[in-house]
C-alpha cells in the first residue's frame, strides 16, 4: 500500500512539472513579428505586439487586447495581413480568451470570435527569442477564413518601455 502512495505521489508531481514546463514556455514579448501564410505563400502578415497597462486594455472593449495568462501582463496586439499585390487588411482579434480553459498541460493557445488562435511565443529558450515565434491561424469555413502564419521577430524589431 505505501509503494502504491509513493507512486501515486510521485506520477502527480512528475506530471504537474511536465505540464507546467509545457504552459509556461510560450508567453506575449512585445516586438514587431513577420510571417507568411502557409496556405498560400503570396499573403504575409506582420503582428505587432506592445505592452499597456489593465486601464487600456478594460478600455478596449476586448478588441485586439488580451491578458496574457503566464505572465499575468496585458497587451495590445496589432494584426495585419498583405495579399500578392501588397494591399492591407487589418484583422481585429475580439474577445481573446484561453482556447485550453487553464489547462497546463498544453501550450497556452488563444480564440477569438472569429475562430482565430493565436499561440504567443513559443521557445524553449527565455535567453534567445530570436528563434522564437508565434503561431496565428484560422481555418473557419463558416467565415471562409483560411490562413496559417508562423510569424518571426525580425533583428532589432523588439519594442522596449
Amino acid at each position: 500500500m505505501k509503494k502504491l502512495f509513493s507512486t501515486s505521489i510521485l506520477f502527480v508531481t512528475l506530471n504537474f512539472l511536465t505540464g507546467c514546463v509545457n504552459h509556461c514556455r510560450n508567453f506575449f514579448v512585445e516586438g514587431i513579428y513577420n510571417g507568411v501564410n502557409s496556405y498560400n505563400s503570396s499573403e504575409t502578415c506582420r503582428l505587432i505586439v506592445s505592452k499597456i497597462d489593465k486601464d487600456e486594455y478594460i478600455l478596449r472593449n476586448g478588441k485586439n487586447v488580451v491578458k496574457d495568462v503566464v505572465k499575468n501582463d496585458y497587451f495590445l496586439l496589432s494584426f495585419y495581413a498583405y495579399d500578392e499585390s501588397g494591399s492591407e487588411k487589418v484583422i481585429d482579434l475580439i474577445n481573446l480568451t484561453d482556447a485550453h480553459n487553464g489547462s497546463k498541460s498544453a501550450p497556452v493557445t488563444y480564440v477569438d470570435e472569429n475562430f482565430i488562435y493565436v499561440k504567443p511565443l513559443s521557445t524553449d529558450d527565455e535567453d534567445n527569442l530570436d528563434s522564437a515565434y508565434y503561431v496565428i491561424e484560422s481555418n473557419c469555413e463558416l467565415k471562409q477564413q483560411h490562413f496559417y502564419f508562423k510569424l518571426f521577430i525580425s533583428e532589432n524589431d523588439y519594442l522596449y518601455d
